[in-house]
Parts: structure tokens; sequence; C-alpha cells
């Protein structure tokens, strides 16, 4: 059986899992707006977990310290760029 790679697996999703319930994980870093949790996980305003340096860029990929909160939404918009924190992605939807 081939082992997988990436975020796909137990540890990934224990770090994931770790950050989802910590306290504070309902506020988006990048935007400042509440997540519903509730979302399913195609929805654009879903909790998704964000690099804070992009792995393609040579992020860590399992270390939580280096993980945010996001809406899927404003985690798509920012891509691979680093140093956005503190500074709102600007989206489509008036808040």
């Amino acid at each position: 059986m081939a082992r997988s790679k990436g975020r796909a697996g137990r540890p990934w999703r224990r770090v994931w899992n770790r950050l989802r319930s910590s306290p504070g994980s309902d506020v988006c870093w990048l935007c400042g707006h509440p997540i519903d949790k509730s979302l399913p996980a195609k929805h654009p305003m879903s909790w998704t977990a964000d690099h804070v340096d992009p792995i393609s860029l040579g992020g860590a990929e399992r270390d939580i310290r280096l993980l945010r909160p996001a809406h899927m939404r404003c985690n798509s918009r920012r891509g691979n760029r680093t140093g956005q924190a503190g500074r709102p992605v600007r989206t489509s939807e008036a808040w």
C-alpha cells in the first residue's frame, strides 16, 4: 500500500482538529469576521486552516504555530502570498 503525501492522513488531521477546537478559532485571521463552523467544507465561508507561510514557498506543513483559522474564500484569495497578517483581504462580498 502506498503512503499518502502532503496533508492527507492522520498527522495533518490531528493538527487541523487542534487548531479548529482552539480558543479564537472562530474568527478569520485575514478579514477579522466570524467563521460559521457549521457550514459544509465546500462553502466559500466555511472554516479552513491557512498556512502563514505557504507550503509552496517553503512553509512548514504540520506546525500548528504556523496555521491560522480563515474563511475558505479569504484563504483562496490570499493564494500563496506571505505577510498578510493584520491586513484584510479584499472580497467581492460586502460585509
